[in-house]
């Protein structure tokens, strides 16, 4: 238990001094690539709701087996990220995730065995968005795993606020 403590300090550690000096474009690209080294898992994402379409997410940073990829959009229904912006709240499935969500071809593509997602909250609670994790094997260190993801989606929803008000200055002006 010792160890597994340990191992989760340091993994924390990576991934705080990874993003701890980044804001703005660059942080989310650097937060996903982060979270999948810390996490050994192949695939993280973070995504915002579109706002004029609420069942719709668009990627902020997808890493996908050691390569950032290129952004694109995907719709909730059916899927485990529809599950966690329907909760506003934390959804994990350790192993076949495709069974529980049959028709989510997203899955299938990323040959999908495990997830788990969180949402990001805005100060008034709401879903701006989700962060993820994808494996194409079983997670071994859920609990690990979940703690990591939540603690950066408070991070990455403090950023999209951030991101946001800017924008909203700038129109402004």
């Amino acid at each position: 238990a010792h160890q597994k403590l340990q191992q989760s300090e340091q993994t924390l550690q990576t991934i705080v001094t990874g993003t701890a000096s980044v804001t703005g474009e660059e942080f989310f690209p650097v937060l996903v690539q982060n979270l999948a080294t810390a996490l050994e898992v192949p695939y993280v994402l973070v995504s915002e709701m579109i706002s004029h379409q609420p069942k719709t997410l668009k990627t902020l940073a997808f890493w996908a087996k050691e390569q950032a990829m290129a952004p694109f959009v995907y719709e909730l229904p059916g899927t485990p990220c529809g599950a966690v912006v329907d909760q506003a709240g934390l959804c994990s499935y350790p192993a076949q995730v495709q069974e529980s969500f049959p028709t989510a071809a997203p899955l299938k593509a990323l040959n999908a065995d495990c997830y788990v997602g969180t949402p990001l909250l805005d100060d008034a609670q709401q879903v701006m968005g989700v962060l993820c994790i994808l494996s194409d094997r079983p997670l071994e260190n859920e609990e690990n795993a979940r703690a990591m993801i939540t603690i950066f989606a408070a991070r990455a929803a403090a950023e999209l606020q951030r991101q946001r008000v800017e924008s909203a200055l700038q129109r402004s002006y």
